[in-house]
């Protein structure tokens, strides 16, 4: 370490947590969100975001520590404060060798893949009477961040614009409106209008609203007027603010339904919050979507805090807020500011063709979903049948100019540093691949839009912010990560720290309100 971080930290004394754990902690989770969007839009947020980056600690350096930069893996770091290592969730989908097909992470609807217990599920083994609710656009992310023991698990779908629960899961009579009677309905035929200010356009780096490689499901510029149809209107209304704005409603609901934070018991509220990630996929983090979606959230994060200080009380709840990931820009824009990106669809189906004549000792199953597995049963009677076909398929991959390297992942380890340690904390085995492609930077495997999932920084990099009670506003340096926000909130709740991989972080937060 180098010595001037030695002396900031010999500067600052150790503190723990607030004695009083709060009644509630709201663990908020903007998918997708960027690490640069607070520089860029907080001088334009005059809402909760506005708030909570003004009343929290911010970890300026924050990342996602494990190469998996995807919707499933960043969740359950979040709920479990471990990583893919050890929590088993190493993408969103793997290939199952025993199924000899792709197995989804919350396949079923269940947590059944989930290799290690999330912050909820010691929570609940703690304290008796303690509640845990996850509420998301998305099936992985309430599941993986709020456990499959949680008293409430419930995720929206597109198809039918309902929220759905697990498999078996009791009815709960006051999620009626959202679970039996559609609240996506509502909005058919209403219209998303822009309101950013030119100042907020021109100040926050947003490019015009019309870019080629966006593709928004109505079209590439405002106003979006949403469809009648329900089948159209689920895709539409998903990637707008109207997505998160249904899991907030649901969220308030919920804190009045189950009694959140009404006792001395601690409580925990997940929520995943999706449009930022399905405007991102379409437009990218530098167009007016995206800003224009960002405005929205912090309009209604606005009011959820003030139902919170109404319902819980002012100084009685806490908040967590942070992203899974971060996303690419679109490479059409990252080009043209001579920054890495180009859409590389036809060179990655090139380097898997390569890959494929280098060996036959290749699962082909595995391969045409793009992942380089040794089949086992064939590797079996080859001499150095596995090791020379891990070498074999690393060589054949790197001799591709789309290719910036290959790991072999029985080789590499979590400590590590760099790329080959982030690849290493996202290996299970039987679930992750025999050999990590760490693809061209900037690099799109897409026709239009931009995506996320590599090692790089703009996939990594995402806002950590703690508010609460006890907890003095301001900025703190140095490393964090997402793997640390359940042990650092364990050390609140009193529970046992041991099994997390993420550490907590009090001691980098150098006062208290109050103190």
């Amino acid at each position: 370490m180098p010595g001037s971080l030695l002396l900031l930290f010999a500067a600052i004394p150790f503190q723990g947590p607030p004695e009083v754990p709060p009644r509630l902690t709201v663990i908020l989770s903007i998918d997708q969100m960027r690490a640069d969007f607070p520089g860029r839009m907080a001088p334009y947020w005059t809402g909760g975001l506005a708030r909570i980056f003004a009343e929290g600690v911010r970890f300026k350096d924050a990342v996602v520590d494990h190469a998996a930069s995807e919707t499933g893996p960043g969740h359950a770091a979040l709920g479990t404060g471990t990583w893919p290592s050890t929590n088993g969730i190493v993408g969103n989908r793997w290939w199952d060798p025993g199924l000899g097909r792709i197995r989804y992470c919350v396949e079923g609807g269940t947590t059944e893949a989930l290799m290690a217990p999330t912050l909820g599920t010691r929570l609940k083994a703690a304290a008796d009477g303690a509640l845990v609710v996850g509420l998301a656009g998305k099936d992985r992310s309430a599941l993986l961040m709020a456990g499959g023991d949680a008293d409430l698990a419930l995720w929206w779908d597109k198809a039918d614009g309902l929220f759905h629960g697990p498999p078996g899961a009791r009815a709960v009579p006051w999620t009626a409106p959202w679970t039996q009677e559609s609240p996506t309905a509502r909005f058919a035929g209403t219209t998303w209008e822009a309101v950013a200010t030119e100042r907020a356009v021109s100040g926050s780096g947003t490019r015009e609203d019309d870019y080629p490689g966006e593709a928004m499901p109505l079209g590439r510029t405002f106003p979006y007027v949403f469809p009648e149809d329900g089948t159209n209107l689920g895709l539409a209304v998903r990637a707008s603010p109207r997505l998160d704005q249904m899991v907030l409603e649901l969220g308030r609901a919920s804190i009045k339904g189950m009694g959140l934070g009404a006792d001395e018991i601690p409580d925990l509220l997940f929520l995943g919050l999706s449009s930022t990630d399905l405007v991102g996929h379409m437009a990218g983090p530098f167009s007016r979507e995206a800003l224009e979606n960002q405005l929205e959230l912090d309009r209604l994060l606005d009011s959820f805090l003030a139902y919170l200080d109404q319902e819980v009380g002012a100084g009685q709840w806490a908040l967590v807020l942070t992203s899974d990931h971060g996303v690419a820009m679109l490479p059409e824009w990252s080009s043209s500011l001579g920054g890495p990106g180009r859409r590389a669809l036809v060179e990655r189906r090139q380097a898997f063709r390569a890959l494929k004549d280098s060996g036959d000792l290749l699962d082909p199953g595995a391969l045409k979903q793009g992942i380089v597995r040794i089949d086992r049963k064939a590797a079996a009677g080859a001499p150095q049948g596995l090791v020379e076909a891990t070498h074999a398929a690393v060589r054949a991959l790197e001799s591709h100019p789309a290719v910036a390297a290959a790991y072999v992942a029985a080789e590499i380890r979590t400590a590590a540093p760099g790329f080959a340690g982030l690849f290493a904390r996202s290996a299970f085995p039987g679930r992750s691949p025999d050999v990590f492609i760490r693809w061209r930077e900037g690099d799109i495997q897409m026709l239009t839009g931009t995506s996320h999932g590599s090692p790089y920084e703009y996939d990594r990099r995402v806002p950590l912010v703690f508010m609460g009670p006890g907890i003095a506003s301001g900025t703190a340096d140095g490393f964090a990560s997402t793997a640390c926000v359940a042990p650092t909130l364990a050390g609140w709740l009193g529970l046992d720290l041991d099994g997390f991989d993420g550490v907590p972080l009090w001691d980098r937060m150098a006062g208290r309100s109050g103190d």
